[in-house]
């Protein structure tokens, strides 16, 4: 379905991503790909080994259950403009 002007659609901005092709570094820390959980049994121990910073952090928030997860993952539904 078009809905631009004169049938046309149009993208001001647009990137493109591609799974990390080395794959999910931390299987044994989190339970998904998308890093919203730790798996269960996972220790500080195991969290201080963690060489990322930014991943240690992150599961260090998570198993803190100090992590706000309110907009990390969700679904959005496309609602076209109908007042152009």
């Amino acid at each position: 379905m078009l809905t631009g002007k004169n049938n046309f659609a149009s993208c001001a901005e647009m990137q493109f991503y591609q799974k990390n092709s080395a794959g999910n570094l931390y299987t044994n820390i989190f339970a998904d790909d998308l890093h919203t959980t730790l798996k269960p049994g996972i220790t500080q121990t195991d969290i201080d080994a963690i060489a990322s910073p930014f991943f240690k952090s992150l599961a260090q928030c998570i198993f803190n259950n100090s992590y706000n997860r309110k907009y990390r993952v969700q679904t959005y539904d496309f609602y076209p403009n109908r007042g152009r």
